[in-house]
């Protein structure tokens, strides 16, 4: 696919989940084989650098065993994507900072996947605001609304920066304040809550230190506005105007 036209982002707005998609015909051994290498080293490619395509290979990757032509489509327009983005690349500047900041984006959409009903989770830690850590991953429960969605996705993230923050102080000797970023404000008002309401009761008791981490000061949670939002590249399919803003914001190009 060299010689392939460019497209502007790694998914066309087409729901692959959806139940009511039109099925694709069966692929031959030949295309399943093809497939799954189309997958493996998109992969491979997401998780090292490519942040703006990770949401798009991990929908992909939910096919692996169950593929058909329009599945086969969809991962060839992820290479057309790769093609005409070669230059895309992780970036790590200066900044001319005084001192080290760690800064978190984590976002959710709710039930994504409409066969299941999961929603997909996302972070994206910055060093400096350069990107060193990133997930996209569709959650284990289904959330019965959207702040549990991102509640849970908050607390994912949460536990990465703690990760990070660990490593860091292995190195420079200090943990740092953690600038966490969410755009839902329920779900901020419930973790800034001393209380454990009707509504969070239900949720598994793995989600809910984000509360003490909070409290004690090692995250400073705050609302972003949806369109400052990073992490919204690795939950869901944008257009191309959003694609474009967010991706060229988090990597050098």
């Amino acid at each position: 696919m060299l010689d392939c036209k460019p497209a502007p982002t790694p998914a066309a707005m087409l729901d692959l989940t959806d139940p009511q998609l039109k099925p694709g015909e069966p692929l031959s051994p030949a295309q399943h084989e093809l497939y799954r290498k189309i997958v493996a080293s998109v992969l491979y490619a997401s998780n090292t650098t490519r942040i703006d395509m990770a949401y798009t290979v991990g929908i992909l990757s939910r096919f692996i065993s169950s593929a058909t032509t329009t599945h086969l489509t969809a991962a060839k327009r992820l290479l057309r994507y790769l093609r005409g983005t070669m230059d895309y690349c992780l970036k790590f500047e200066d900044n001319d900072l005084p001192d080290l900041e760690l800064t978190v984006y984590a976002d959710s959409n709710w039930a994504g996947d409409k066969t299941d009903r999961k929603s997909t989770s996302g972070y994206l830690v910055l060093l400096n605001g350069n990107p060193i850590s990133w997930q996209a991953r569709k959650q284990q429960t289904v959330a019965l609304s959207s702040t549990e969605a991102e509640y849970q996705g908050v607390s994912t993230g949460a536990c990465e920066s703690i990760w990070v923050n660990m490593l860091l102080e292995e190195m420079i000797g200090n943990k740092l304040l953690v600038n966490f970023f969410c755009d839902n404000q329920a779900a901020i008002a419930i973790i800034r809550s001393n209380n454990y309401s009707e509504r969070t009761k239900h949720i598994d008791v793995k989600h809910h230190f984000i509360k003490q981490l909070v409290r004690n000061g090692s995250i400073n949670l705050q609302w972003i506005s949806t369109k400052d939002q990073l992490a919204d590249v690795l939950t869901k399919t944008l257009n191309r105007a959003t694609h474009v803003d967010l991706t060229h914001r988090i990597l050098a190009h």
